[in-house]
């Protein structure tokens, strides 16, 4: 597993400078896709994390969403949009059809909404084809994200994804006003 830890480090680490996709902060208003990754940490978070999702779905986006769960994953009884670490090899590639579709999914955005550090979703973030990654701010992973959001220290992901929402939401076209 420690292998298995820095071969996905290093693997980001790639990603990032190999990833040619074009990043930009499009308007919320035109943007038609969403994308939605975090970490497991309870059914409270996941009730937060539906709720974003039912916002984001009322605002006329489709909606993926991937969801990374540390240990085992009782897939019968889950939706079907868990991935642990098994879902990459020894050597850090990404051995599942699950997190390989959801990278190669153009999404306008593709929020990251955890409060802590996720080696695997900051993988997969450093792949994927998104427009805009959004998170928190964590200026030491500036390269995974083209719009962070500062919360107050203490604040939990309620207060993130509302923040997140109202940001993202204010985010206007200028092309489209001139």
């Amino acid at each position: 597993m420690f292998l298995k830890k820095i071969f996905i480090k290093f693997r980001t680490l790639r990603a990032l400078k190999k990833n040619k996709t074009l990043r930009e902060n499009i308007s919320f208003d035109i943007s038609k896709t969403a994308g939605i990754i975090y970490s497991w940490e309870g059914e409270k978070k996941e009730e937060i994390i539906n709720n974003f999702k039912k916002e984001l779905e009322q605002s006329g986006k489709k909606v993926k969403l991937i969801c990374y769960k540390k240990g085992e994953i009782n897939r019968a009884s889950r939706k079907n949009h868990f991935i642990n670490e098994e879902d990459f090899s020894n050597y850090g590639s990404i051995k599942s059809n699950l997190p390989s579709r959801f990278i190669q999914t153009k999404l306008d955005f593709l929020f990251h909404l955890d409060t802590t550090q996720n080696i695997f979703i900051e993988y997969l973030l450093a792949l994927s084809i998104a427009r805009c990654r959004v998170s928190r701010a964590d200026y030491k992973k500036k390269d995974l994200y083209e719009f962070m959001i500062k919360t107050k220290s203490g604040e939990g992901i309620e207060q993130l994804c509302d923040q997140i929402l109202h940001y993202t939401k204010s985010i206007i076209n200028h092309a489209k006003q001139i």
